[in-house]
């Protein structure tokens, strides 16, 4: 008997409408994919691999069809089947990357990116979920790591400090690092604050922006308008340091300082210059400093 015969047979007809996976409705509600268990679709099935597998074949069949809603719930299901398959935990981290597009434009500038979807709270536990059951299938499975980098129905959250660092793998090494996440921006303790930027270029030059209309709004008594410590210069790895060389010949050795996982993925990317901690866009202080 073909699968698609046997499919027939071991599953109720889904009768929900078609999408296209270029999606622009409002995401539906996590629980709407939550709360459909297995025995919809496989009523005599004992929890394991094989029903799992079952499930996760007929999610992508759905996709295949633009019934998005029902993969989504059936990639829900095979995970509940069986936590340990890496296939779903990745399948069902895509499509709910693709209803991230019915939250708006994510065409905004990578500096605008965290501002726009933090207006958008329904989001966060969209975003949430994505990368849990991204990271957990690429845990499972490392090869997913690279088949992520390469899938458009991630494009919505590319931008993202979460997806970058799990797109630098576990434990990864300084050179690695420096090719995914050339901007970093100085974290503070505490929002509003000044934001003074580093930006580290392929071909070996670095450029400091000084942040100075932040440091008169938060520090008016301290700085005058018209001051400046921008420059520029070149830079390179040496061991697991930045060194970086000013035009003026002034150098620093600029150290990491991440924040990891007990499985090595960097939660928070850190590179201490001149005493000051950088990190990603997103981060308005250290985590764990006061304020």
């Amino acid at each position: 008997m073909c699968l698609r015969a046997l499919s027939v047979l071991l599953v109720r007809p889904l009768s929900a409408p078609l999408y296209s996976a270029d999606w622009s409705e409002p995401p539906p509600r996590l629980s709407e994919f939550e709360n459909h268990d297995y025995p919809d679709w496989l009523p005599f099935a004992e929890k394991g691999l094989e029903a799992s597998m079952e499930l996760n074949r007929l999610g992508f069949q759905a996709y295949q069809e633009d019934r998005l809603i029902d993969a989504a719930r059936l990639w829900n299901a095979a995970i509940r089947m069986d936590p340990e398959n890496p296939w779903p935990h990745y399948n069902y981290a895509s499509v709910l990357a693709v209803f991230v597009n019915g939250f708006g434009d994510f065409s905004v500038p990578e500096a605008e990116l965290v501002e726009f979807i933090g207006e958008k709270d329904e989001f966060w536990p969209y975003r949430d979920a994505i990368f849990h059951h991204l990271k957990t299938s690429i845990i499972l499975r490392p090869d997913r790591r690279n088949r992520a980098g390469e899938d458009s129905d991630f494009d919505s959250v590319r931008l993202l400090p979460d997806f970058i660092n799990l797109m630098m793998g576990p434990y990864p090494d300084p050179e690695t690092v420096m090719s995914i996440a050339p901007e970093w921006y100085s974290l503070q303790p505490g929002a509003f604050l000044p934001k003074d930027s580093l930006h580290f270029r392929p071909d070996g030059t670095v450029e400091y922006v000084w942040d100075a209309e932040g440091r008169l709004y938060a520090f008016p008594e301290l700085f005058n308008e018209g001051d400046d410590e921008a420059f520029t210069g070149t830079w390179r790895l040496v061991g697991e340091a930045v060194e970086i060389t000013t035009e003026d010949g002034v150098r620093y050795f600029c150290e990491f300082a991440h924040r990891t996982d007990e499985h090595g993925f960097i939660g928070q990317r850190v590179l201490i210059f001149d005493g000051v901690r950088f990190g990603d866009y997103e981060a308005h202080y250290w985590e764990g400093q006061d304020g």
